[in-house]
């Protein structure tokens, strides 16, 4: 990196003015560092943050938790975090997941499966690769507040507020590329009947459905 660049990158984390710092962040190079060429290594430091997060209660202690330690990243890290999330965002979009969900709360929209993702996430990597192998499980995650679903949306926004906390812009304003939710085409599509459903996810048949507005069980 230039060493003008060096300059202007400390002197943003140094507190300058808003207004300066907005201006300084156009100045900054698209940062790609070799760790980015070990997918393993950053997948790795990407759920060593979220497993540590997922300890918290609720979601909004998680979310704080992660939230804590992602603005502690470098800028490298922070586009890697943001990366990382996409493609865990994107492993989850499946229809079995997707049938899963609905089976356990009715017929989700696209905003409402996002957000089934991200819940799943802060439950940790654990959790994730269960419920990539097993849909089903995702009843055993103890779903009981609808709310928790709705607080989890908040996840998919933690890079970008950090990054706009620094710098005066999101970090898919200055990065698009990492902005997953607009690049990802969502894959799921049309779900079976629910006796067809209640067949192919038992447990998540079995609990409790919430009748939420928007969210309609299918019959």
């Amino acid at each position: 990196m230039p060493a003008q660049d060096l300059e202007v990158a400390v002197s943003v984390y140094d507190g300058v003015s808003t207004l300066s710092a907005t201006a300084a962040i156009w100045q900054l190079p698209r940062l790609r560092p070799a760790s980015w060429q070990d997918v393993e290594v950053l997948n790795e430091g990407f759920w060593d943050l979220v497993d540590a997060a997922s300890a918290g209660e609720v979601v909004d202690d998680k979310l704080a938790l992660l939230t804590d330690q992602v603005k502690r990243l470098e800028y490298e890290e922070l586009l890697g975090f943001q990366r990382c999330l996409g493609e865990a965002h994107a492993e989850l979009d499946n229809a079995g997941l997707y049938g899963a969900a609905t089976a356990l709360m009715g017929l989700v929209s696209d905003d409402v499966f996002e957000s089934v993702r991200s819940w799943v996430i802060l439950h940790g990597r654990a959790a994730a690769t269960r419920v990539l192998e097993d849909p089903d499980s995702l009843a055993d995650l103890g779903l009981t507040d609808e709310d928790e679903i709705g607080a989890s949306e908040s996840l998919v926004f933690v890079a970008d507020q950090v990054h706009e906390e620094r710098f005066g812009v999101p970090l898919t304003g200055r990065h698009p590329d990492l902005d997953f939710l607009v690049n990802h085409e969502p894959s799921a599509g049309g779900l079976p009947s629910a006796r067809v459903l209640k067949q192919l996810y038992p447990r998540c048949s079995a609990v409790k459905r919430w009748r939420l507005p928007g969210w309609p069980f299918r019959r």
